[in-house]
């Protein structure tokens, strides 16, 4: 049976804070059989405007309150916007009662300190909003220099690729270091060895 995996969709959401990870859980193969559904939520019932200006239709609108292994919370200019939505917090709150693995990448921890998510927890952001991470959110022990911190039912990525990073650790949790290392290779992800012709 695939986990379900959901990944959260706004205007001027960053684009590789979500496509990164839905790469990842998407490549991920047991015996050549996907491990993952990847579902992509929206805040509202229409197309949203990511950044570089490309047109994102989630799948599902977060009234949509289905079980879920996993979500993920990418960051973004847009995140302002997204915290002030109940509908979001209802959504959120519903997965956190269910158990579901909450994770966030970027300036998406700011959505999981608002609603005290992070509260006596390690968490890390993207390095250039670290500082008012910890102004905003004095409750929550900001960690510097880290790819990601697992709480267990709550991580936070840094930015970008890190949340690549943060999504394979998550695929080899729950599916097997094979499984994980397979991902890695079929994305060339870590590969440092250059050549040139």
């Amino acid at each position: 049976m695939k986990l379900k995996v959901g990944v959260l969709i706004y205007d001027d959401v960053e684009i590789l804070d979500f496509a990164g990870p839905c790469e990842v859980f998407s490549s991920a193969k047991m015996d050549g059989k996907p491990c993952f559904e990847v579902i992509t939520f929206g805040v509202k019932f229409f197309p949203a405007f990511v950044t570089g200006g490309f047109e994102m239709l989630s799948n599902m609108h977060i009234q949509a309150q289905i079980p879920l292994d996993v979500v993920v919370i990418p960051g973004g200019d847009g995140v302002q916007e997204v915290l002030a939505n109940p509908e979001l917090r209802d959504w959120l709150a519903y997965l956190k009662n269910q158990g579901t693995r909450i994770a966030s990448v970027c300036t998406g921890a700011f959505v999981l300190a608002e609603l005290g998510y992070l509260n006596g927890l390690r968490a890390t952001t993207h390095h250039e909003d670290i500082q008012n991470l910890k102004m905003k959110y004095p409750q929550i022990a900001v960690v510097e220099g880290v790819r990601f911190v697992d709480n267990g039912q709550i991580l936070t990525a840094a930015g970008v690729s890190a949340g690549i990073d943060m999504s394979l650790h998550l695929v080899e949790q729950l599916c097997g270091e094979s499984v994980a290392n397979a991902c890695r290779k079929r994305m060339e992800w870590g590969s440092s060895t250059t050549q040139t012709v």
